[in-house]
């Protein structure tokens, strides 16, 4: 039989064993702890600089997003320019009587052949016909106002004459005049554009 003081010596030194090995444990989970802490520090500062650095990325990202939200309110055509002023759209073009220019929508009326200049809506250099009371001759644009029946000559004055600048019984027509026969009596007469000798009355010829 076993006495009290051995169990109690037993005890004492079981006691110190266990004693002596939990510092061990507990350093072992402490060095634990303190990598842990280490990783968790490290993890701390990696995340600061995790946000910092998203925080500076999403800065610029947001600097480029506005800019491109700038550029997409700003209408631009397909050369890239500002289109943002627009031609009215109720605008009439006005190009009556004009053959070239600005036809007062922002558009053109024309250009000029061989690339004349414009001027007031006309070509520069453009000939533009005029005949006016002639009825024969030149158009002043080398085309023609007309031309005259049979025996009739074209005059200077644009009127058709018969034998014009002749002898006509006793007198000498002048260069713009007829020499019409009225009743068999030859007759100097200059004729208005567009008669002949024969509208002058009955038996003139």
């Amino acid at each position: 039989m076993r006495s009290p003081g051995l169990l109690a010596l037993c005890c004492a030194v079981l006691l110190a064993a266990c004693s002596g090995s939990s510092p061990v444990q507990v350093g072992a989970p402490g060095d634990d702890g303190g990598s842990a802490g280490d990783s968790a520090s490290s993890t701390k500062d990696g995340g600061g600089n995790t946000p910092g650095d998203a925080q500076g990325g999403s800065g610029h990202d947001g600097n480029a997003t506005d800019g491109a939200v700038a550029d997409v309110g700003v209408p631009l055509d397909s050369g890239g320019h500002d289109s943002s002023a627009h031609v009215d759209s109720g605008c009439m073009p006005q190009c009556a009587g004009r053959m070239c220019g600005d036809d007062g929508c922002g558009g053109s009326c024309g250009t000029c052949p061989g690339g004349g200049a414009c001027s007031q809506g006309q070509c520069g250099g453009t000939c533009m016909p005029f005949c006016g009371s002639a009825v024969c001759g030149d158009d002043g644009c080398g085309g023609s106002c007309g031309t005259c029946p049979g025996q009739y000559t074209c005059v200077v004055n644009g009127t058709c004459q018969l034998d014009p600048g002749s002898v006509c019984g006793p007198a000498t027509c002048g260069s713009a005049a007829s020499c019409c026969h009225c009743n068999g009596t030859p007759i100097c007469y200059a004729l208005p554009p567009g008669e002949l000798c024969t509208d002058l009355g009955a038996g003139c010829m």
